[in-house]
């Protein structure tokens, strides 16, 4: 008796013709200098009366809205949605104390003319801004550059592949 041992799918001649790849990737980069700012900026106020507390805020909202007016910032451009309302406690010896109501509000800016931004900020800190708290530098249409910048990826990344598949001596197909 003797034993057979075999594999599968392993003939030394195939029929089939081998498929090659070659994978690659690319890079692209576009440089674009900064447009517009985006600003964060938050007014609070603290009273003993909640309406108080939030009229004080809407005034200050309003006030800065009307100073906005000479720069010529389109409406569309404020967001100032969101209204806080919030009790305010001190703590003294482990008790805790009612010191009034805090209201806040968060306004967010966008501002298509880098060269008022100084002037801006000036405006809003005089007109009752508490805060300006973040101011993001960006690009008002950034997903033209996304896409040149793919572009180029795509270019690069097919020249590396034709390099590859001549020193191969392989077509691409």
């Amino acid at each position: 008796t003797g034993t057979l041992i075999g594999a599968p799918g392993c003939d030394a001649e195939s029929e089939q013709e081998v498929q090659r790849k070659i994978i690659t990737s690319g890079n692209g980069l576009v440089r674009v200098s900064p447009n517009m700012a985006e600003l964060n900026m938050q007014i609070e106020a603290l009273n003993r009366d909640g309406g108080a507390a939030k009229v004080d805020v809407d005034q200050r909202v309003n006030r800065f809205l009307a100073a906005l007016q000479p720069l010529e910032i389109d409406e569309t451009d404020v967001v100032a949605s969101s209204l806080k309302l919030n009790p305010n406690y001190t703590y003294q010896n482990q008790k805790r104390q009612f010191t009034g109501y805090r209201a806040s509000r968060n306004i967010t800016l966008s501002l298509h003319r880098l060269d008022q931004l100084n002037e801006l900020m000036d405006v809003a800190l005089k007109s009752g801004i508490d805060q300006i708290g973040h101011i993001e530098l960006r690009v008002a249409d950034e997903q033209q550059y996304q896409q040149q910048a793919q572009q180029q990826a795509i270019a690069d990344s097919q020249q590396k592949a034709v390099a590859l598949a001549k020193a191969y001596g392989a077509t691409l197909g």
